[in-house]
């Protein structure tokens, strides 16, 4: 349990860091229409994240067999999630700007690498314990 509240908490930390240098990239550059929408990205992005990592973790140990499908349904998620409630925001005004687009899809990306980097790690941890209780 240790390590699952490390790595939410790292991941978190993360976030946090990626978000404040957003925010100041789109204040400095005057796009506070996309700076208003950026606190709920991060956030949406980070909670579905950590949902989707704790249902990947608890199927490493279970069935790893799944996780290619369940990533992929977790993936579907936050895409149908950015559909539903940015994407209506972002079209308003009948343009969605460079800095709009990039306001959910940084916290998206870093999110997706964050969930392949610890359910990798999670993996090699179970085949090496794996591999030490045949020898």
């Amino acid at each position: 349990m240790g390590s699952i509240l490390k790595h939410l908490f790292g991941f978190a930390f993360l976030l946090g860091v990626a978000f404040i240098l957003h925010k100041n990239i789109l204040m400095s550059s005057h796009q506070t229409e996309a700076a208003n929408t950026l606190l709920s990205s991060y956030l949406v992005n980070g909670l579905l994240c950590a949902i989707i990592f704790l249902v990947l973790l608890g199927f490493v140990k279970q069935k790893s067999t799944l996780l290619g499908w369940i990533f992929l349904l977790g993936s579907l998620l936050k895409i149908a999630v950015y559909f539903a409630y940015f994407f209506p925001q972002f079209k308003e005004d009948g343009i969605i700007s460079k800095a709009e687009f990039f306001t959910f899809f940084i916290p998206y990306f870093i999110a997706l690498v964050a969930e392949v980097w610890i359910v990798v790690r999670s993996l090699n941890a179970k085949n090496k314990s794996h591999s030490k209780e045949k020898k």
